[in-house]
């Protein structure tokens, strides 16, 4: 059998498999997991073109990217419908494209088989498997994959269209993720390796590719898009060059950019598959292996030659990203635009090696044959945990899907009345009903919005528990009511059931009003926090129909508390707000235990307690807005200090957050500095000490 008929018989192989993926991808596109970073993007897209984005996603400060192009591409996405599957659709078309893109360029400037290789290698990456997914680092992908080829092929050809295509992929890739700043570093760095001659049309393709990526935020964000562009190179290395030790770990985790697929299959319903997860590691192994081998042949040829190779581009961005995840704190989504430049490295070793071992008889055929077949098992076996994970599992969309058209029909219409009092609970491994909150999974603000209901009810006031079915006894109301999450809330149960197909939906009252919450996105704000709390506000004392409202801010970081005093007749209620308060978002989130709020006046100091719980826990369900009881205060002039102990590190909260008059209920800010504590009435349990 001649060398192109074996050519042939791989790319067979390699294109089945890459096939079988594709339509696995497309098999379970819509029931998928969208995460608070995914329900964020897309609750944002639904408000284009109403309000024209120039700001991107959060970089892990809290600050934005300058830029929307990444809300306008999911708002064209979410044109054609609204919801979860248009939105993955979207993202397996583009990693589509990029496949093309890659297949397309080395079987050009290689071969045909090479083409092939690289874009297995490209498929079957593990970490590129978990990103393809509803959040942003899913669509930039494509990006990353445009800017790598081009930015080879002006480093090979020097060529200014080239660099102007190269510039606006980088350009938009930056409005979605700023992990794409390295690939620009290694571009940066090849260029001043390789030497293309630069003349004035490159400055130029530069300027126009990077404007033209940028010109609809420059059109409508004005002087505000300068400032946050001003940012971005800061905060870019704020968020990924800083030093972190756990080197074995990091170097583990560098070991699965060229690989991961065996941890994914197994993680994805394929631990039962000993043999093929064997093979899978072995395949892993292999393509390290190739990557490093790469490497030896740039460094072996460029002795030989005398001069570099223009290949050297992919081994660079490679080496940027493994150094950067080496010294900062990343995971595997940070990683997802260095995937294309891994893959040709780990594809064009194995077309060399191939070529090689078939011209080495009958044992290096059968040996070319084992190393096609590894390369293609990767995709082929993620395609196959694609298959096996399409059971109902309550973090899917479809799961969520199915509580939003219930609720939204029996109980609540909007999405803030859902989020403020919703809470999901499900038996765990050990029998006992739990509070479902992973941090990441049950976030509906997108899904809420999206899903239509058969009829719109009155807003109700009550709470809610989404119950899983399975489990569900005749005693499921007082099993419920013991749980520690709700029995602080001495609930009263409705004695009506709402229920769906895999849910029941229990109603009941609190003691002082307050819900378990678990399905709040903290990136999606309430009304109250787009009213008053701002991302950087200061310290703010603002008078509201029957309210006192004081801004906090939160030394280090973007986000104020909030702290409502309402007033109702001759009774005053005091509520906590905040995004830091409102649950696990992927950055900072704040938690205060046991706080209350002191009224120091001149005949003394009234204590108003919000419950012995810890404001701020997504694993409790005690999430902002969180209310205290129903209080009574004499008409007088009032010091209101913030007491309470934090949640997440050591230390005690005691400080002054302004001042209160009644009964005009006239607020202002605190007088004098802030570094005083409060009077020893305020503990009244600790005499003269302090919380710890």
């Amino acid at each position: 059998m001649t060398a192109v008929r074996h050519d042939s018989l791989f790319l067979i192989v390699l294109s089945a498999a890459l096939a079988f993926l594709f339509c696995a991808d497309l098999y379970h596109a819509g029931n998928v997991e969208l995460t608070v970073w995914g329900d964020r993007d897309l609750w944002r897209a639904l408000a284009v073109p109403q309000h024209w984005p120039f700001l991107g996603p959060e970089t892990n400060s809290g600050a934005r990217t300058p830029g929307g192009a990444f809300y306008l591409l999911l708002a064209a996405l979410l044109a054609i419908k609204a919801d979860i599957l248009a939105a993955n659709l979207g993202v397996i078309g583009l990693f589509g494209i990029s496949a093309v893109l890659l297949w397309r360029c080395f079987a050009k400037e290689v071969s045909p088989l090479a083409g092939a290789l690289v874009t297995a290698a490209f498929a079957g990456s593990g970490t590129l498997a978990q990103s393809l997914t509803v959040w942003n680092p899913g669509y930039i992908v494509v990006f990353a994959t445009a800017a790598t080829l081009w930015g080879y092929l002006f480093v090979s050809r020097g060529r200014a269209m080239h660099l102007a295509a190269a510039a606006l992929a980088l350009g938009l890739g930056m409005q979605i993720h700023m992990q794409i700043f390295e690939l620009a570093i290694g571009l940066v760095i090849a260029i001043g390796v390789y030497r293309p001659r630069l003349r004035r049309q490159h400055v130029m393709a530069l300027v126009a590719g990077s404007g033209a990526a940028y010109l609809p935020a420059i059109l409508f964000g004005g002087g505000r898009f300068f400032t946050e562009a001003t940012a971005a190179p800061g905060e870019a290395a704020a968020a990924y060059i800083y030093w972190s030790g756990a080197l074995w770990q990091k170097a583990r985790f560098v070991y699965d950019l060229f690989g991961g697929s065996a941890r994914v299959f197994a993680e994805r319903g394929g631990f039962a598959y000993a043999g093929v997860a064997t093979a899978l590691a072995a395949a892993d192994f292999l393509a390290a292996a190739l990557a490093g081998g790469f490497l030896v042949r740039l460094i072996v040829r460029r002795s030989e030659q005398g001069q570099p190779r223009p290949l050297g581009l992919f081994a660079i961005i490679t080496l940027v990203y493994a150094a950067v995840a080496l010294v900062s704190e990343v995971n595997f989504r940070h990683m997802a635009a260095a995937i294309p430049a891994v893959s040709v490295m780990v594809g064009l070793s194995a077309e060399a090696a191939i070529q090689r071992l078939l011209a080495g008889g009958n044992g290096g055929r059968a040996a070319a044959a084992a190393l096609c077949g590894l390369i293609a098992l990767r995709p082929a076996a993620l395609g196959a945990a694609g298959f096996l994970q399409t059971g109902f599992f309550t973090d899917s969309a479809v799961a969520q899907e199915e509580i939003a058209r219930t609720l939204k029909s029996a109980f609540f219409s909007s999405y803030q009345a859902f989020e403020a009092r919703t809470a999901l609970f499900q038996r765990d491994a050990n029998n006992r009903w739990r509070l479902i909150q992973s941090g990441v999974g049950n976030h509906m603000a997108f899904i809420y919005r999206a899903t239509p209901a058969a009829a719109t009810p009155p807003g109700r006031h009550d709470c809610v528990l989404v119950v899983d079915k399975r489990g569900a006894d005749g005693n499921l109301r007082s099993e419920l009511a013991a749980t520690p999450a709700l029995a602080q809330l001495a609930p009263v149960f409705d004695t009506a059931t709402v229920e769906s197909p895999h849910f029941l939906y229990l109603s009941y009252a609190s003691r002082d009003g307050n819900c378990l919450k678990t399905f709040p996105n903290p990136y999606v704000p309430t009304v109250f926090e787009t009213t008053y709390l701002a991302a950087g506000s200061g310290s703010a004392a603002v008078k509201a129909p029957q309210a006192a409202i004081f801004v906090v801010p939160q030394q280090g970081h973007l986000f104020p508390l909030g702290i409502e005093v309402r007033r109702d007749g001759q009774s005053f209620t005091a509520v906590l707000h905040g995004r830091l308060l409102r649950g696990y978002s992927g950055l900072y989130y704040r938690t205060i235990v046991a706080p209350r709020l002191c009224f120091v006046g001149r005949s003394g100091s009234r204590l108003v307690s919000f419950g012995n719980v810890t404001v701020g826990s997504p694993w409790h369900g005690t999430l902002a807005p969180w209310r205290s009881p129903v209080f009574t205060l004499a008409d007088n002039a009032y010091e209101v200090w913030l007491i309470g102990r934090e949640g997440r590190e050591p230390g005690s909260i005691d400080r002054p957050i302004g001042r209160l008059s009644l009964p005009d209920m006239t607020p202002a800010l605190p007088q004098g500095e802030a570094a005083r504590t409060a009077p020893t009435s305020c503990f009244p349990d600790q005499g003269a000490g302090r919380d710890g």
